[in-house]
């Protein structure tokens, strides 16, 4: 079963990521779990082989379209602006960013028939 978890490498993804390694999914086995997110991960991840890597940005439909590709099981939407100053940079995208993640992913998952 493939995973995904956009704002994977972030704190709530970081840690969800791990208790889902660790303990499973009532799905089922965990064959692929995509950490999506910006930037690559500040803190360790394990060396697990199911853990898929992916940098990309949560607003570009066609990058989120790809990421939550056939096969999709769940999707866990975590990506957000976490800080004042992270907001103050990305003002232009303020908007875009709280509202565009929504539409770019729930149409993906659910053509996907993927859970979200």
């Amino acid at each position: 079963m493939r995973i995904v978890i956009t704002g994977g490498c972030g704190f709530l993804g970081r840690r969800l990521a791990l208790l889902l390694l660790e303990q499973g999914s009532k799905l089922g086995a965990i064959d692929e779990l995509v950490l999506f997110d910006n930037a690559p991960p500040v803190l360790p991840l394990p060396d697990d082989k199911r853990i898929t890597l992916v940098t990309g940005d949560i607003a570009d439909r066609e990058a989120v379209r790809r990421l939550i590709a056939p096969g999709t099981v769940s999707v866990f939407h975590l990506a957000a602006i976490v800080s004042g100053q992270a907001e103050a940079d990305t003002i232009s995208a303020t908007a875009s960013t709280s509202t565009a993640p929504a539409p770019c992913s729930m149409p993906a998952a659910q053509s996907n028939r993927a859970r979200a």
